[in-house]
């Protein structure tokens, strides 16, 4: 695992969490505070050629927004630290580049289907039913469907 400078026991995605965006094209913004749930969904995008950013909590996720405004896609947990998940599909709606881009619900947080309607995520799936590969065919479908 590669290392940056002043972060010798963080792992590649809290770097990526900390680095500045500017340099940094993705496709996709996946907000999870999970390290290991973050480096599974992540791995397996990036081995489908789809680039990912991994933000760490819903205030890291709509900072990266303001900054970027390529994402295609967002993946959003809904219980994060600090700034919830529906919170931060809100505050994502109202940044220029994120407003209409679909999002994935991905959490095992007892959902109602109304309120991830209401809120205007795409999809929504638990984490505990849903493979990688499975996230990847979902992340493929929504762009499609948003193209």
């Amino acid at each position: 695992m590669r290392r940056r400078a002043g972060m010798a026991n963080t792992p590649n995605w809290v770097a990526l969490d900390r680095l500045d965006d500017s340099a940094f094209d993705a496709d996709v913004l996946m907000v999870e505070d999970d390290a290991a749930i973050a480096d599974m969904y992540a791995l397996e995008l990036r081995m489908a050629g789809i680039r990912v950013r991994v933000a760490a909590s819903g205030e890291s996720a709509v900072v990266s927004a303001r900054r970027n405004a390529g994402y295609k896609v967002i993946v959003l947990d809904l219980e994060l630290p600090g700034m919830s998940g529906w919170t931060t599909l809100d505050e994502l709606r109202h940044v220029a580049g994120t407003a209409d881009v679909p999002v994935i619900v991905l959490s095992n947080a007892n959902v109602d289907l109304e309120d991830v309607a209401s809120h205007g995520a795409a999809e929504w799936h638990a984490k505990y039913r849903t493979t990688p590969s499975q996230l990847v065919d979902c992340v493929r479908r929504v762009r499609l469907t948003a193209a």
